[in-house]
């Protein structure tokens, strides 16, 4: 065998022992790689998702996820899946609305995922983060008060009660999946002629089916039983306000 030879051989052994070393490095490596890319990407879509639930689904859903008027979710058993499609679609016969844009809601696919992955990686860190700066930059209001003495804030149960999770009401909410109500003082008396403007309101919190607006899903519940007769007129006197 001349040296040429020998050299090229030699060479081509070298390449095949390096090259099994690197692929030994990449198998033993790949897992730990692959790992760390998955918590990144969980952490980014935790980050993404716990800024939708505070502004829209912690109303219903309690600001810790412990629940409220809708069930906690802290540490629901749901898969991604499921919890996708509960999301998108809603629950028919319950408060929970369709939140996908191809159902008539407000979020994109990918939205919904961040959320169904903040959900189920549940981190109080990374929401209290998140709620720390959405209450910096003036997107979501800071705890409410306790109620005064005077009696209930109607403002207050708006959004103790979730109505801005549907609702929009400008300088308060923003959400199509309901009628907006920035003006409902002034176009409630037009939509059932013969009746008041108060008693259109409170028959809308107390039986919402008798009357719904045209280009919306009757999927809200009722406040019958739900609410004081103190806590039901504050509502009222409220959403009587917006003119």
């Amino acid at each position: 065998m001349n040296h040429g030879l020998e050299k090229k051989v030699a060479i081509g052994l070298a390449l095949t022992v390096l090259l099994i070393i690197l692929m030994g490095v990449y198998f033993i490596t790949e897992p730990s790689r692959q790992q760390s890319a998955r918590e990144e990407f969980v952490r980014k879509a935790s980050v993404v998702g716990a800024e939708h639930f505070l502004v829209t689904c912690a109303q219903c859903h309690g600001a810790q996820g412990e629940g409220g008027i809708g069930p906690p979710l802290r540490e629901t058993g749901l898969e991604e899946n499921d919890l996708i499609k509960v999301i998108s679609r809603g629950r028919p016969g319950t408060p929970m609305p369709a939140f996908a844009a191809d159902e008539g809601g407000v979020f994109t696919y990918y939205q919904i995922r961040d959320i169904a992955e903040f959900i189920r990686h549940w981190d109080d860190d990374i929401l209290e983060e998140v709620r720390h700066e959405l209450v910096e930059h003036g997107m979501l209001n800071p705890t409410p008060a306790p109620p005064s003495a005077a009696g209930p804030d109607g403002l207050q149960l708006f959004t103790q009660l979730g109505c801005i999770a549907c609702h929009t009401v400008e300088g308060v909410s923003t959400s199509s999946v309901g009628p907006e109500l920035t003006d409902i003082a002034s176009v409630a008396g037009e939509r059932r002629p013969g009746t008041s403007t108060e008693d259109y309101i409170k028959e809308s919190l107390l039986d919402p089916g008798a009357f719904v607006v045209e280009g919306f899903a009757p999927i809200m519940s009722s406040f019958d039983g739900r609410l004081t007769p103190e806590e039901l007129q504050a509502l009222v006197d409220y959403l009587l306000s917006l003119e």
